[in-house]
């Protein structure tokens, strides 16, 4: 009788047991929480910066053309002066 009481609380776990095993599970949970957190961040991280790089590639590309375009106009301007210049000195001679 003494050897089937001994056996029953030995299969019985201590309270403290249940706390530690309890603690560890939620430790686990835990880190991969985390983990996951970790992975959605990094993701979204690569992603903007991502993002940066084109609108960095788009700005480039916009100033690029406003130079050109910018460079036309004062090649035209230019032209203009050049037969206004011509027109009135052919007014006052």
């Amino acid at each position: 009788m003494r050897i089937e009481q001994d056996t029953n609380q030995k299969k019985v776990p201590q309270p403290w047991k249940k706390w530690i095993l309890l603690l560890a599970i939620i430790q686990i949970l835990t880190v991969s929480q985390m983990w996951q957190m970790n992975q959605k961040i990094w993701k979204a991280l690569v992603h903007q910066s991502q993002d940066v790089i084109q609108l960095g590639d788009r700005l480039s590309d916009h100033l690029r053309n406003e130079n050109r375009h910018i460079e036309a106009m004062n090649q035209l301007l230019e032209e203009c002066n050049q037969r206004l210049e011509g027109y009135l000195n052919q007014i006052s001679n």
